[in-house]
């Protein structure tokens, strides 16, 4: 697996050398102060003019596992996840961010039960602070919290935590970075932080949160990204009361494809498709999103 990233990587770098003339003369005709935003990682860089962003997403993640002898499968749905940041142009430049969704999730053991619920998930909030705001290189203090509108595992599965969260109160804290590679077209996105889950009072979650995404523009209608998310949860159980999943590694690859409409990229277009690397990940999945900066 660590030699397929690698050529993924590379392949990146790749065509970065191989699009950057034509990427030069592009840039003239474009906005350059804009740039195409990561499908799952947040840009840390704090964009104090477009002073709005907006993210649509609709997600869709697949996870069957082993589980006494039975099998386990599971789908969760985001319809949709809306993300809403507002940034402020004081001395250290900050951001506030609201976050909900809309989910689905079926459950099925073995054909022994289904079942199936629909509604609100967590609310979100974010602040952050920017250390270095730069497009170049841009650092920024996170503090995110989610609380949970509905007690059910079943709308999300935990398939997309730390997004989504689970039934239970959340935060998470950690440092976000970009920075250019080796030219700024290439751009490569990073999250490492610290989460906290209360899920139960005998049962709570500790995660160490790694995440990293490079995206190429291309200058052209289609640009490629690709992501690693990475959670490590450490805890005494696997399952809560309620039946939440803890504990384990969850690891995903996620290709990607980013469309700008517009010739100054304020409105994206992005579709990915994560693919589970460690056992505790969903097998796959398909997400479609949607970026504006206003």
């Amino acid at each position: 697996m660590k030699k397929i990233t690698n050529l993924l990587f590379a392949s990146l770098l790749v065509v970065a050398g191989s699009t950057n003339a034509f990427a030069a003369d592009a840039a003239k005709n474009s906005d350059s102060e804009n740039f195409l935003r990561p499908i799952n990682v947040q840009n840390a860089y704090i964009d104090t003019d477009k002073k709005w962003e907006t993210r649509v997403n609709f997600d869709w993640a697949r996870r069957s596992q082993g589980l006494g002898g039975d099998r386990l499968r599971q789908n969760s749905f985001n319809l949709p996840r809306v993300e809403v940041r507002r940034s402020f142009d004081t001395p250290i430049p900050t951001r506030i961010g609201l976050s909900q969704s809309l989910n689905a999730g079926v459950n099925g053991l073995s054909g022994a039960y289904d079942n199936s619920s629909f509604g609100f998930g967590n609310l979100g909030i974010t602040l952050e602070a920017a250390l270095v705001n730069k497009k170049e290189f841009a650092s920024t203090l996170y503090f995110n919290q989610q609380i949970p509108f509905a007690h059910s595992t079943s709308l999300n599965n935990a398939l997309w935590r730390p997004t989504n969260g689970t039934d239970a109160y959340s935060f998470q804290t950690g440092l976000q970075t970009q920075f250019d590679l080796f030219t700024e077209n290439l751009k490569v996105y990073s999250d490492l932080g610290y989460r906290y889950d209360d899920f139960d009072k005998d049962v709570v979650g500790h995660s160490f949160v790694y995440s990293t995404e490079a995206v190429l523009d291309t200058n052209t209608p289609v640009n490629l990204s690709l992501g690693m998310l990475g959670m490590t949860t450490y805890d005494s159980k696997h399952l809560s009361s309620r039946g939440a999943y803890l504990g384990g590694t969850d690891i995903r690859l996620v290709p990607g494809l980013i469309i700008p409409i517009g010739e100054d990229k304020n409105t994206q277009f992005r579709l990915g498709f994560p693919i589970g690397v460690t056992n505790d990940a969903a097998d796959f999945g398909v997400q479609a999103s949607l970026f504006a900066a206003l």
